[in-house]
């Protein structure tokens, strides 16, 4: 209650963050579930590119950036958090999803053939590697390089 307007304001969007982030999986899900306690989003864009490159809050006429309201809330690391709850639904899917392939008899491969080569329990499937290798390459097309830094005299 000792809190001026503008410091509650801000707890007020950190604590509605804390509790919906972990719950979504998109930004559009976070939109619609921090329009419930009346906040906006909007998005800061690259210049040059036109990417979001930024999240910035808005409630009661107060704006904050994401990271100005906690580092843990930075579009960057909101992004990831969004990505893995996404990740972590469809992977809580797949069992479900296989379990109903291995339900089906197969008549084809019942040969008796152990050549001592055993392909398939410790084989992972290429959707796993494909899902990991765009993840990385998300990764690194957003990390920018610093540019080096300049000493001695200029002409």
């Amino acid at each position: 209650m000792r809190l001026r307007h503008h410091d509650r304001v801000k707890y007020f969007i950190y604590h509605a963050l804390k509790r919906e982030v972990p719950n979504v999986r998109s930004w559009s899900e976070l939109r619609l579930a921090l329009r419930r306690y009346g906040i906006d989003t909007q998005w800061k864009l690259s210049r040059t590119t036109g990417e979001m490159e930024g999240v910035k809050f808005t409630c009661n006429q107060q704006t904050f950036s994401g990271s100005k309201i906690d580092r843990q809330f930075s579009f960057l690391n909101i992004d990831q958090e969004l990505r893995y709850n996404a990740l972590s639904a469809t992977m809580n899917q797949r069992p479900a999803q296989a379990e109903t392939i291995r339900e089906e008899p197969r008549h084809e491969y019942q040969q008796e053939n152990h050549s001592g080569i055993s392909l398939g329990l410790f084989t992972p499937s290429p959707t796993d590697y494909d899902t990991e290798e765009a993840i990385q390459a998300n990764r690194l097309k957003k990390k920018k390089k610093k540019p080096k830094r300049k000493r001695g005299f200029s002409l």
